[in-house]
């Protein structure tokens, strides 16, 4: 499943969530974010709740780096969809700058430094036998 998310995230033009880490996801593979700050259904009942969904603590990082612009009705996100199409590069360093503020590694290197954790625990705890 991871794979096949991946390969959406590679392969789509524009990622469109609602307030989820998926934005991390998007902004690393530096597709444009976007996400929907409105409640669209007659009523409004719900507005101010998907507004607040931006304001959690663990997400304000992520608006505050400029990678992820927010809608707030239909006619905006429709707005910001098509301006992603003609132009996707436009806040590509804020993208940038949401994954290494989050990610703090960008590199790419992370299974790597991972297995590298995993190995030098293995070898404090006598688990494996070191290298000759």
């Amino acid at each position: 499943d991871i794979e096949k998310l991946a390969s959406t995230l590679q392969y789509s033009d524009v990622h469109i969530n609602a307030s989820s880490s998926m934005t991390i996801d998007g902004a690393i593979f530096d597709k444009p974010q976007i996400g929907p700050a409105y409640d669209d259904q007659p009523g409004q009942r719900y507005d101010q709740i998907v507004k607040d969904l931006y304001k959690r603590e663990h997400f304000i990082p992520i608006v505050k780096s400029g990678g992820l612009e927010l809608a707030y009705s239909r006619d905006e996100l429709i707005e910001l969809i098509n301006s992603a199409f003609k132009n996707p590069t436009r806040l590509s360093q804020e993208r940038k700058k949401l994954v290494r503020e989050i990610c703090t590694y960008d590199d790419g290197r992370c299974a790597e430094r991972l297995e590298d954790a995993f190995r030098t625990s293995l070898k404090q705890f006598k688990l494996i036998d070191e290298p000759d």
